[in-house]
């Protein structure tokens, strides 16, 4: 999956977030407008934490199942990006345990991994 296949995946299941990596602060996006899956994910991420209580139940499994495909190990570019560049950046938040009840397998084992490391 491209990072342009993933970006449209993305704002069709959270036509929000369109509006969110076009703002001009976002600061994954090269000048010419290309990006990478890293930084796709990386904004994502933030978009999450920032909209987590409003985005709903439906969206939120869409994109576990879209994530566990990220995660199926058969690009390692995609796979480190979804582990490193979201999962990773969301681990330890107030909303990631009720998130991670609408994720697949692949993810939430990534997740207790840091369940571990807390505190």
């Amino acid at each position: 999956m491209t990072a342009i296949d993933l970006h449209a995946k993305l704002v069709s299941l959270f036509p929000e977030f369109a509006v969110h990596w076009d703002s001009p602060g976002n600061v994954f996006r090269e000048s010419d407008g290309g990006f990478s899956v890293c930084g796709l994910f990386s904004d994502f991420s933030h978009f999450v934490r920032e909209c987590s209580a409003s985005l709903t139940p439906h969206a939120l499994d869409e994109f576990g199942l879209l994530l566990e495909i990220c995660l199926d190990g058969r690009d390692p570019e995609l796979d480190a990006a979804a582990s490193t560049c979201f999962l990773e950046n969301i681990s330890g938040e107030d909303f990631t345990s009720a998130l991670s009840s609408h994720l697949g397998q692949r993810s939430r084992s990534f997740l207790a991994q840091f369940e571990h490391d807390a505190p």
